[in-house]
């Protein structure tokens, strides 16, 4: 069973991205406008906690999805070590069927930690940033948030399993109509003045609508239903446990990657809730959830054939490989600059009638897109490695990572360099390391030249454009 991206995918993953992370751009002004200061610094507290736990599924969501792929593709057994090599044209049914079981016990084990540790701990931490809940509506919104949080972590499960079989359309439909049902939920509140509960119940609708569109998309492939129906054979817990033990060794190690990449980006919010302002903060996280959509928008494209790339990986197609990064990595760099300008031009001072105080500055924002940029770049080819089955830049992401929130610890205090401290702080260790690393790691494997492959790709954007008139 060959998996491969399609037209309609791609179409879906620009949507998914425009609905998903630009409609959380859309509510910016509606929450800027209606929530004070310190409560809008507050709910970019409550994104950072929640993005904090999302990192204890311990990188097993991207595990089960490549290996879902690998067994759809014909893998007849799992592996932590590099390539799959036992492989056949018919799809072992047995092994996805315990596959998808393993996930969903697991993600429910991982939710219920999870929930127990934002009761333990993550309620003293809201408890101290809010001068002991200052206000009732904290509690109730906490309450909410982190309920949702639970929800959110547990139903991975699907996503995996869509993202797994490579539908990708598919995924982002789920994601649209989930975050559609997010944005509508949250501006009717705001102007029925629930204020910052708004915000919290509208993440719980979010969580609520992905499972259910998942789930109803996953019901449509008829293909995956009849081969789940031809295995007869019971799932037993020692397979399920085997399958975990299997792909454990690569999952924890992708899962302290995503806890570094964590470090490197939003965790900056929880640093500056201790040392600034909920003001600054807020400014902080709003050009961060900006620059971080604009990131999202620009590498959706090539995030569309990852599927692709780790099949083509699997079965050795090295030249389906090399045109998935020609064209995917052009089209990221386009898409951060135009989007990136029509930001600043734009964007801001749109923004800033709503409520300046909270909006950041133009070179404030500037300082963290081109952080993000770089660091979501170098994130692309990661990626690309990490379909092989290997992570070869753990070491690196871990200390660059402890690095950056020590230096920004220290340059973010008040008297030194504030909020662009925290910028800085983050920026100096990728920018030593990772930011050219790995994509001279993926291009030398490809035997491409970085320069050689962007010059393709657009002159492939340039002929595919003009083809169009």
């Amino acid at each position: 069973m060959v998996i491969s991206a399609t037209k309609n995918d791609v179409i879906w993953g620009y949507i998914g991205v425009v609905i998903n992370y630009c409609g959380s751009l859309l509510l910016i002004p509606f929450l800027t406008f209606f929530l004070p200061s310190d409560d809008l610094g507050l709910w970019y507290i409550f994104l950072a906690v929640s993005n904090l736990a999302q990192l204890f599924e311990l990188g097993f969501n991207p595990a089960f999805s490549r290996n879902i792929t690998y067994c759809l593709s014909g893998a007849r057994s799992l592996s932590s070590k590099q390539r799959i090599v036992a492989f056949d044209e018919k799809v072992d049914w047995h092994l996805y069927r315990v596959l998808t079981i393993a996930s969903r016990a697991l993600y429910a084990c991982i939710s219920i930690v999870v929930l127990i540790g934002l009761i333990v701990v993550g309620t003293p931490y809201i408890s101290f940033v809010t001068n002991g809940f200052s206000k009732p509506s904290y509690v109730l919104a906490w309450i909410i948030f982190a309920g949702s949080i639970f929800l959110n972590l547990y139903y991975l499960y699907a996503l995996s399993n869509l993202i797994g079989i490579g539908d990708v359309a598919g995924e982002n439909r789920a994601k649209s109509f989930a975050g559609l049902m997010k944005l509508v939920v949250t501006i009717l509140l705001l102007f029925a003045g629930f204020g910052l509960i708004a915000a919290a119940v509208g993440y719980l609708v979010q969580g609520i609508s992905l499972r259910i569109a998942a789930i109803k998309c996953i019901r449509q492939h008829d293909d995956i239903s009849e081969g789940i129906a031809s295995d007869k054979s019971d799932v037993t817990l020692p397979e399920i446990r085997g399958v975990i033990r299997d792909i454990a060794p690569i999952a924890w190690r992708t899962g302290v990657e995503q806890i570094s990449l964590f470090a490197s980006s939003q965790g900056a919010s929880l640093i500056s809730s201790l040392n600034l302002s909920l003001t600054d903060t807020a400014r902080y996280s709003l050009g961060l959830q900006i620059a971080n959509a604009i990131a999202t928008v620009s590498y959706a494209f090539i995030r569309t054939y990852y599927p692709s790339y780790q099949s083509s990986y699997a079965s050795g197609d090295i030249g389906r490989q090399r045109e998935i990064v020609k064209r995917g990595l052009p089209m990221y760099w386009i898409c951060e600059i135009i989007l990136g300008i029509g930001v600043a031009l734009i964007g801001l001072p749109v923004l800033s009638y709503a409520r300046p105080s909270s909006v950041p500055p133009l070179g404030l924002f500037v300082f963290i897109s081109v952080y993000v940029a770089l660091l979501n770049h170098h994130s692309v080819f990661c990626n690309l490695i990490l379909s092989t089955n290997r992570i070869p830049f753990l070491r690196s992401f871990v200390i660059s990572s402890a690095a950056g929130v020590v230096f920004a610890a220290l340059l973010s205090f008040e008297g030194v360099l504030g909020v662009y401290g925290l910028v800085l702080g983050q920026m100096i260790p990728q920018l030593v390391y990772n930011n050219w690393k790995w994509p001279l790691f993926v291009m030398k494997e490809l035997n491409l030249s970085y320069f050689e492959m962007l010059g393709q790709g657009m002159r492939y954007w340039s002929n595919a454009i003009r083809s169009l008139f």
